[in-house]
């Protein structure tokens, strides 16, 4: 399983959580758009325990891969890369650039 590592502080607990996985993606190829949740993990540990993710965060990509590319490995890259300088941030809305410089690894999961 793919997951992006990257230390951020939990909006809602104040906790740190390190470990983001994609639990929902879905393509929307007439809009050229895709919608992406990541359940957030106090770490890899705890996600290999079957602990349970101390948030989720839905975030909308205003373009969709072609249909030939792994939508999860490119939604994984897409949430990753650097904010532009260019984009101003809404107070009422998540960032998407949340995870901008995160990492993405792989980890494997025992069987639930």
């Amino acid at each position: 399983m793919k997951y992006i590592e990257k230390k951020l502080e939990d909006a809602q607990t104040g906790a740190i959580v390190d470990y983001h996985e994609i639990v929902n993606i879905g393509a929307d190829y007439i809009n050229n758009s895709v919608s992406v949740t990541i359940a957030s993990y106090v770490s890899s540990n705890g996600r290999e325990n079957n602990k349970n993710p101390l948030s989720y965060n839905s975030f909308y990509l205003d373009e969709a891969p072609g249909r030939e590319v792994n939508i999860h490995d490119w939604a994984l890259s897409q949430l990753i890369i650097n904010e532009p300088n260019s984009f101003v941030r809404d107070d009422n809305a998540i960032n998407p650039y949340l995870f901008a410089g995160g990492k993405i690894k792989e980890i494997e999961l025992p069987p639930k």
